[in-house]
């Protein structure tokens, strides 16, 4: 089989490192699992396999496995998708692909393992294009989060996980220190008090993914998560991403048109397949 895999990200991005870089919106969440491996983020050392396929022409696949949380793939050949499903051990928790790419790697898992399916999410990907700023700006100012936010944003960020119920169980206290390390985290204050926050991943190979936008209920319809995700976006392209990209959830129109009116255009529709 063509597949090859490591748990070394080094030993990755040596061979496939390239690949991903060719198509770095599309591609945006492997390279930053890498990045987060390679930093010790809060992903689990030594337990995330690596993978990656090589065609006639050269690599043309890659994925990774981090325990607890859903397959991540970048676009493949199918019979990359249908050798994958041969190479990985049970249990998977599940996929996260493309549409066509999820349901095929889907029917082939089943297949192999008998496991159940389910459609746990649909997701869109996001790509800014020219970023459109609110206007008027909601009341207050964005800055960046400090030490001092922690426990706030330990509670902020436990909310946002709840309310998405994303697969996988983060480990909330080393994703906030890792994000304050790198000054990926811009809150919202307004009347004296922080009322939002937006998280970005650190510029990897010049793409910088926007996520874990979040309002608490007493300030939402007040425009101050548009106001914190045009601040995090512009923040993001001023440390130097070429790319700013996010992620959300198909089935909830309203974030979906307000990225829309900042800037950001459709790139992918995805799916996340639990598997029972």
């Amino acid at each position: 089989m063509p597949w090859t895999t490591t748990h070394d990200p080094e030993e990755f991005l040596e061979a496939a490192g390239g690949f991903l870089r060719s198509r770095l919106v599309e591609h945006n969440l492997i390279l930053t699992i890498t990045d987060q491996l390679r930093r010790g983020g809060p992903l689990p050392a030594g337990q995330t396999l690596l993978g990656w396929w090589t065609g006639a022409a050269g690599h043309a696949g890659a994925f990774t496995r981090t325990p607890g949380f859903p397959l991540a793939v970048t676009p493949m050949p199918e019979q990359a998708l249908d050798d994958l499903a041969g190479v990985l051990v049970p249990p998977l928790p599940g996929i996260g692909a493309g549409v066509a790419a999820a349901r095929r790697f889907a029917r082939r898992w089943q297949a192999r393992t008998g496991a159940g399916a389910r459609v746990g999410r649909r997701d869109r990907l996001y790509r800014l294009g020219v970023l459109a700023p609110p206007d008027p700006l909601p009341p207050g100012r964005a800055r960046l989060a400090v030490g001092a936010d922690r426990d706030l944003l330990h509670a902020w960020h436990e909310a946002f996980q709840q309310e998405i119920t994303a697969a996988g169980e983060p480990d909330i206290r080393a994703v906030v220190a890792d994000r304050l390390g790198y000054g990926g985290l811009v809150l919202w204050e307004a009347g004296g008090e922080p009322v939002a926050m937006a998280a970005r991943s650190p510029v990897v190979a010049g793409i910088s993914r926007v996520t874990a936008v979040y309002t608490p209920p007493p300030f939402r319809r007040h425009g101050y998560g548009a106001g914190v995700t045009a601040a995090v976006s512009r923040q993001a392209a001023e440390v130097g991403a070429a790319e700013v990209v996010l992620y959300t959830d198909a089935d909830h129109p309203g974030p979906n048109v307000l990225y829309q009116s900042l800037g950001y255009r459709l790139a992918q529709e995805r799916l996340v397949i639990a598997f029972t």
